[in-house]
């Protein structure tokens, strides 16, 4: 941050205290400025990929009977997979997806509408 020409800056916490005479006017002046800060906090630990936390949000969902979340969570699932397989280039059941393979993926999303009643049709 640039200061007027002949102020003296005096930092004092979350203030700065400026100490010195405008331009144009005879007394000297004290003005006080907020500093902000900006912090970003990100979390570095990340233990769940998109898929596992689409599919433990669905999960949740279910026991709170919740469920065109639910629902919802199952299909976002299937939607990534898909996207996952297409960028991939490879829509094998052997592809690997966060550590599983993507047939394990589709059975566990499927069987999931299914065994919830979930499927629109």
């Amino acid at each position: 941050m640039e200061f007027p020409r002949g102020y003296i800056r005096i930092p004092q916490g979350e203030f700065v205290y400026l100490w010195g005479q405008v331009a144009g006017v005879a007394r000297m002046q004290i003005l006080k400025i907020k500093v902000m800060k900006k912090e970003m906090k990100v979390d570095t630990n990340v233990t769940d990929f998109p898929i596992t936390k689409t599919w433990k949000k669905g999960k949740l969902a279910l026991k709170e009977d919740r469920l065109d979340d639910a629902r919802d969570c199952f299909d976002q699932g299937l939607a990534m997979i898909s996207a996952y397989s297409q960028l991939m280039g490879d829509s094998s059941d052997e592809l690997e997806v966060e550590g599983k393979t993507r047939k394990l993926w589709l059975m566990r999303l499927w069987v999931a509408l299914e065994k919830n009643g979930l499927l629109l049709g």
